[in-house]
């Protein structure tokens, strides 16, 4: 749709361990200047696990981000 903005990320997820190991859910978080949470989200990868050495590549996006945010984060969401 016209006058929208798209913010686009992407990114690789590598796994530098020697075991096959789940990939969990990443998540994207919108900040200002003085940290504040002002947006995020979370999505999935294309794939349930990564093997030892592997790559998986990302891409997400999402439409209208707060004009305020300053910086982005990519973490992986939940888990411990």
């Amino acid at each position: 749709m016209a006058g929208q903005t798209v913010i686009q990320v992407q990114g690789d997820v590598f796994n530098k361990t020697d075991k096959e190991i789940a990939v969990p859910p990443l998540k994207v978080a919108l900040r200002d200047d003085s940290g504040k949470l002002l947006f995020d989200w979370t999505f999935g990868v294309d794939r349930p696990t990564i093997r030892p050495g592997e790559t998986i590549n990302f891409k997400t996006e999402t439409k209208n981000p707060p004009a305020e945010a300053t910086k982005l984060a990519v973490t992986f969401a939940g888990g411990s």
